[in-house]
């Protein structure tokens, strides 16, 4: 992978421009090595400094600051300054913020208003003093509607994004893909600020729309982040600041549109609180994603050939299942792992739905009340990550991440007897300390887990399938509990339910087998490979019969962003520090999008592949193939 530091254009070509440069051309290109920060802001300096005889071309960094008002100059030379004058990292920290805020502005204040909405449509009373309504509406009960939304995502997302990856690998389109999904989002939300007792099922249909066209802009955004820099250590400080980003403009959006709300008397008012929440979302987005993708993240022409006997459409899918075949023929510890983790993530994804529902309907919430709690699940999901850190030092990450699933179960189940009804906020406000807890430790401790087990060299397809088995069954924990809604099931049976899923984790990570195992079997994989790579020159053939690997490319693993959870090096196998996740890379804005907040693809086919040694991958690829 080579760092973004892109060529100038075709009528700037001498080499004294090409080293004095750090630019983007339109077509995407590349170029050496990023030149030193100094360099790079060397067209930042007074036109009195520069040469008159022949000036140089501006730089993209001289570019954003030409582009930028008096006030921001400062700000974003300093921003500038951090990412080493690469605008596409200042882009990705920018497209980073609005994406949080969206996140908390659906899952918490829209969905409290549609779930309102949606009773009052169906003749049901809301308030504290209001009955359990058996009335329906569009031929489901009220309470079904977030499920049902999260069900209709999950299958369309698992349907599509491999399509969706396609486009972005295998076409010369991924900025304008990158353009039009940040403007859909934008829309979506701006048409969200109309919600109303007579708008509010059209509202409930453009949240799938809004979270196809999220998935879709986050997908995107991946592509570009292994391209970045071919500096390790410099992603993971990067990385670092991404997600910081996110996670902060998550926090303090709920901080404020909290606040606002009470302020403003509508704490009692869903309705209103919606409105507010996503008129300040689609402000942010429109500056944020418009700015990023229109000044900062560059043109790129299609980083992979479609394979022979492949489409567009196909390729993506063909993809996942070559990886799947030799997932399951050549290693079982990641075969178990991979199902635990689809289990695992599908009731935590389905947690945030099936909690806001249950707590607006059974527990009488308002908007700001689920507001609170989510943020209380935000703020103690930093304790979960310092926990995942010393328990795994301690044991494993398999055992931590039972040990986690464990504590699931157990906070969950408890819940779902004590919680019964209105006036029991202090009370859930202490399980979503547990709950909170839990999510900070269960999403570093299962990457960490994956990614000391997987071979070296493989990174790029096996992380792929990672990120899609953690979406594969995102549908399933909605469907179990819409299914029992809306058969006059208990909502708190309902709740309940979760535990079914971490349970069947729990018992599928027994069957992953000793830890040291399975990094030893990832490790002599890597040794029998390198031996098998000697020989390619004799017999190339012959190599890749053997390997049995259908796709070679392996773009920068996810693991490598973010820093690490240290683990002993007795358990870890070589050079695979460097790929653990970062204990405060992956907080609860995965639950809500089943976000990954690593670097890397979506799918496997995320990322553009530009490495030096392109040509002998290439014809590798072609006899493969």
């Amino acid at each position: 992978m080579e760092c973004c530091t892109i060529q100038p254009p075709s009528d700037h070509k001498s080499d004294a421009t090409r080293s004095a440069r750090v630019a983007v051309d339109e077509n995407g290109g590349r170029s050496s090595p990023a030149t030193p920060p100094d360099v790079a802001f060397a067209s930042l300096n007074s036109a009195a400094d520069a040469k008159a005889s022949s000036p140089p071309p501006p730089s993209d960094s001289a570019a954003v600051e030409a582009s930028s008002g008096g006030g921001r100059r400062g700000r974003l030379r300093c921003l500038l300054r951090f990412y080493r004058g690469n605008p596409e990292a200042l882009g990705w920290a920018l497209d980073a913020v609005p994406r949080g805020s969206a996140l908390m502005g659906a899952a918490v204040f829209v969905s409290t208003a549609l779930l309102n909405l949606a009773k009052e449509a169906a003749g049901c009373e809301t308030g504290p003093d209001a009955e359990e309504c058996e009335g329906k509406v569009y031929g489901m009960r009220p309470t079904s509607l977030l499920t049902n939304i999260s069900l209709v995502v999950g299958v369309v997302c698992a349907a599509l994004m491999p399509l969706v990856g396609s486009v972005v690998d295998h076409t010369k389109y991924r900025r304008a893909v990158g353009r039009i999904s940040g403007a859909a989002v934008s829309l979506l939300v701006l048409v969200q600020v109309f919600i109303s007792l007579e708008t509010w099922f059209a509202i409930a249909i453009s949240q799938v729309f809004l979270a196809f066209s999220y998935s879709v802009h986050l997908c995107v955004a991946l592509a570009y982040l292994p391209e970045l820099t071919e500096d390790k250590n410099e992603l993971m400080r990067w990385n670092a600041s991404f997600t910081v980003a996110q996670y902060l403009s998550s926090v303090f959006f709920l901080v404020v549109i909290v606040g606002a709300v009470s302020a403003l008397g509508y704490s009692d008012d869903s309705v209103m609180s919606a409105r507010i929440s996503q008129g300040v979302v689609f402000l942010l987005c429109s500056v944020f994603f418009g700015y990023a993708w229109a000044k900062l993240f560059k043109a790129r022409e299609a980083s992979q050939q479609i394979p022979e006997g492949s489409t567009l459409v196909s390729a993506g899918f063909r993809k996942i299942y070559r990886t799947s075949r030799i997932i399951w023929s050549q290693h079982r510890a990641i075969k178990w792992c991979l199902l635990a983790v689809s289990l695992g993530e599908a009731a935590v994804a389905a947690f945030v739905t099936i909690g806001i529902t249950f707590m607006t309907d059974q527990l009488q919430f308002t908007s700001v009340e689920n507001g609170i709690t989510i943020l209380i699940l935000l703020v103690t999901s930093i304790l979960g990550t310092q926990i995942a850190t010393l328990v795994s030092n301690r044991w494993n990450p398999i055992r931590s991440l039972q040990l986690c699933l464990a504590i699931w179960i157990a906070n969950t189940t408890i819940a779902a007897v004590v919680l019964k009804g209105p006036g029991q906020q202090v009370a859930t406000y202490c399980f979503a300390v547990v709950w909170g807890t839990a999510t900070g430790w269960m999403y570093p401790t299962e990457r960490s887990l994956y990614c000391a087990i997987i071979p070296k060299g493989q990174d790029g397809e096996l992380m792929g399938m990672y990120l899609c088995s953690c979406q594969i069954l995102s549908w399933l924990p909605p469907l179990v509990f819409t299914a029992m809604n809306e058969s006059g099931v208990s909502m708190r049976i309902g709740v309940a339910s979760l535990d079914i899923f971490f349970a069947l984790s729990f018992g599928v990570l027994f069957f992953v087998g000793s830890y040291d195992e399975a990094v030893e079997h990832g490790r002599n994989f890597v040794a029998e490979s390198s031996q098998l790579g000697g020989s390619q020159r004799e017999n190339e053939q012959n190599k890749i019969k053997d390997l049995g690997c259908s796709d070679m490319e392996s773009p920068l693993s996810l693991c490598s962003g973010e820093g690490s959870i240290q683990l002993s090096s007795r358990s870890v196998p070589d050079g695979s520090e460097e790929k653990i996740i970062n204990s405060t890379g992956h907080l609860l804005m995965s639950t809500f999008a089943n976000e990954p907040l690593d670097g890397g693809s979506m799918f496997g086919s995320k990322s553009a592949n530009r490495r030096e040694h392109k040509g002998e991958s290439e014809e590798m690829k072609e006899e493969l193939r």
